[in-house]
């Protein structure tokens, strides 16, 4: 467990304990609790109960919804890939014996493999290979702004087989500023290789 994963158990674990507090001090005050509530009593049940245990609930839960979400390194999104057995697949039609993976292209780029990185995507797009070059350096730039945008990429199939096809030409915007007509070719050829397979 790093630091970060640490600390914020140490904020849950205080939660947890803070929550428990506070159900149990409403179960014993409850009488009093209703008697403020209803105007009956002077004795501030329910102002006492925030001071005690309300207020550091309160400061706690900011806390947790302020704490800095993790941001994976560009490294560790690429083995995420590696890993994904899910990972896209587009084949080079019915029958083809090679099947490329969406995996090797993620490597490449992420080792600085812009030309073998090119032509991977220009074979996964079907265009050419200096539109290719073009599209995995544009992705190299947005990987090194966002590394989260990779798994923005897992997205791409799961909206081309949805149909959805503004949020895929978003996607290929996104990741490889493909756009007008070079992107609603891409478009098509993808739907048509995955409507194949």
């Amino acid at each position: 467990m790093d630091k970060r994963e640490f600390a914020l158990s140490i904020l849950k674990q205080s939660r947890k304990l803070l929550t428990h507090r506070l159900v149990d001090s409403v179960v014993e005050t409850a009488d009093g609790i209703l008697e403020d509530a209803e105007g009956l009593s002077y004795m501030d049940e329910i102002g006492t109960l925030q001071e005690k245990v309300g207020d550091r609930l309160n400061r706690i839960n900011l806390m947790i919804a302020n704490f800095p979400k993790e941001t994976p390194s560009t490294e560790r999104a690429a083995e995420k890939i590696q890993e994904d057995s899910e990972a896209p697949t587009i084949s080079h039609g019915l029958g083809a014996p090679k099947l490329e993976r969406f995996a090797l292209f993620s490597q490449q780029v992420v080792v600085n493999d812009l030309d073998s990185a090119g032509q991977t995507l220009a074979d996964l797009l079907d265009v050419d290979q200096s539109l290719g070059l073009q599209c995995a350096t544009a992705f190299r730039k947005r990987l090194d702004e966002d590394p989260v945008i990779i798994q923005k990429t897992m997205l791409l199939r799961t909206k081309l087989m949805a149909g959805e096809n503004n949020d895929s030409l978003m996607i290929l915007w996104d990741c490889f500023r493909l756009q007008g007509l070079q992107a609603v070719e891409v478009l098509q050829t993808l739907k048509a290789r995955l409507s194949a397979a």
